[in-house]
């Protein structure tokens, strides 16, 4: 008895704490537009509660001493939407209680002075590469680092961002680095890479000997040498970020996860010191790593994780959730064709063919290795699926024979499970059955220079003519 009495005890505990007396948590419904605010931005609570009642949106910080408050009408439906600006408020986390007078729900929000934008990328290395281009170059100056004017003469606020790095990809070479606004005053979106100061787009009788690269013109996100152009300052043209781009985002498990963390603001420039914390997950949440850090003076921080052993996707997870990359854990790889019975790939099959499905899995060194069970789910054009077990002939390698006697015309998916121990890898392919239909017409190949339309087509040929 005295069990009962002391579980009785903590029910009426736990819903008192759920259900706090005069509450009704169902009574008022609140949101705000958003979860971060900038110092000055205009805060919007919309929500619904009891019709026709004036509704207040108090604002505390996070010392609980009020701050602000407004007031708003709901309407007959009990809607209502309650602004604010948020003026003068310093960084820092608020809640927001918003009541009618009876019934209360709290919000919670951030107030930034900058809205800080962090962006984790998959690296294929440990290092990356900042450039400072804070040399700002025009008509009177650019010729103090050699010549510039083609590009001066692109730009539409007639200045450029100049900046160089000696030995960028390993061959010895300084490569100079010119960011040009060329689309929209002030917006650096466009970068010129060069062996040398001479910027001649049309004319490249400079590049000779030493100093043999053509101008290359890059945005962010494409490809210089073996590097990736990662990041621009489009924002204020003084910095770009260069990294190994990753291979895959598939990785073995224990291999290393190299990564990198961006900081930039809603203007798209780079702000260096930036704090942050970052974390693997799962896609479940459960975190496997952690680390706190900051961005160096170009804006950026690097690390790593080590690949969990489990097979799955995970997240890069920074600031909880502020910014993530995902990436993959295969045990294994898993490829798949469909084939005709002779062995040749071919995607459209004429009605009541035989095909073929394979599989073949290996480990990430091309290793054949064997599966505990392979199977494949054919989905037909109605949406209707069929599944087969693919039977082993060699090595990593397995394969069903399909008679489509009787199958609908139409697209068909298919999706390979192939399982190893505990671990699962998954890949699709498809195949399309359709009539072939065959149309033979002759040509007068004499004149056939001079024909226009079906004139090109005869019925009857002259002796000997081909």
């Amino acid at each position: 008895m005295r069990g009962w009495n002391a579980f009785l005890g903590l029910f009426i505990v736990i819903a008192f704490l759920l259900f706090p007396a005069g509450a009704d948590a169902a009574s008022i419904s609140a949101s705000a537009d958003k979860i971060i605010y900038v110092s000055g931005e205009t805060m919007t609570i919309s929500g619904s509660g009891s019709n026709s009642t004036n509704m207040t949106a108090t604002i505390y910080d996070s010392g609980n001493v009020e701050v602000g408050s407004a007031y708003a009408m709901s309407d007959s439906t009990g809607s209502f939407t309650i602004t604010y600006a948020l003026s003068g408020f310093s960084d820092g986390d608020y809640s927001v209680i918003v009541s009618d007078g009876t019934d209360s729900i709290k919000i919670s929000i951030k107030v930034v002075s900058t809205l800080v934008f962090l962006e984790p990328h998959l690296m294929g290395s440990s290092s990356a590469i900042g450039v400072s281009t804070a040399v700002t170059l025009n008509a009177t100056n650019q010729s103090a680092i050699g010549n510039v004017s083609e590009l001066i003469d692109l730009s539409l606020s007639g200045i450029v961002h100049y900046g160089n790095y000696s030995n960028l990809t390993g061959n010895g070479k300084t490569y100079h680095f010119v960011l040009v606004d060329s689309k929209s005053a002030g917006t650096y979106d466009t970068l010129y890479i060069d062996d040398d100061t001479e910027f001649l787009l049309y004319n490249i009788s400079e590049d000779s000997g030493a100093s043999s690269d053509v101008e290359t013109i890059v945005h962010e996100g494409e490809k210089f040498k073996n590097m990736m152009v990662s990041k621009i300052d489009m924002g204020n043209g003084n910095i770009v970020i260069l990294t190994t781009p990753a291979t895959s985002p598939s990785y073995d498990a224990g291999s290393t996860v190299y990564y990198i963390i961006i900081s930039s603001d809603s203007n798209d420039a780079i702000l260096p010191s930036q704090d942050f914390s970052v974390s693997l997950e799962d896609n479940n949440g459960t975190s496997y790593n952690s680390t706190t850090g900051s961005t160096n003076q170009y804006g950026f921080y690097t690390g790593s994780f080590v690949a969990p052993s489990s097979s799955g996707s995970y997240v890069i997870n920074v600031n909880n959730s502020l910014g993530m990359e995902f990436f993959t854990v295969d045990a294994f790889k898993l490829q798949t064709k469909v084939t005709d019975i002779s062995g040749n790939p071919a995607f459209s099959f004429s009605p009541n063919s035989k095909i073929v499905i394979h599989a073949v899995s290996k480990l990430s060194n091309g290793t054949l290795v064997n599966l505990t069970s392979a199977t494949a789910e054919v989905k037909y054009p109605n949406g209707s699926t069929v599944s087969y077990s693919l039977s082993y002939y060699s090595d990593g390698m397995y394969k069903k024979e399909i008679d489509t006697s009787g199958f609908p015309n139409g697209m068909y998916g298919v999706r390979i499970t192939g399982v190893m121990g505990s671990a699962v890898q998954y890949v699709s392919t498809g195949f399309e059955i359709k009539d072939v239909s065959f149309e033979v017409r002759a040509i007068n190949l004499d004149y056939i220079d001079q024909v226009d339309g079906p004139g090109g087509f005869v019925t009857a040929f002259a002796p000997g003519t081909n």
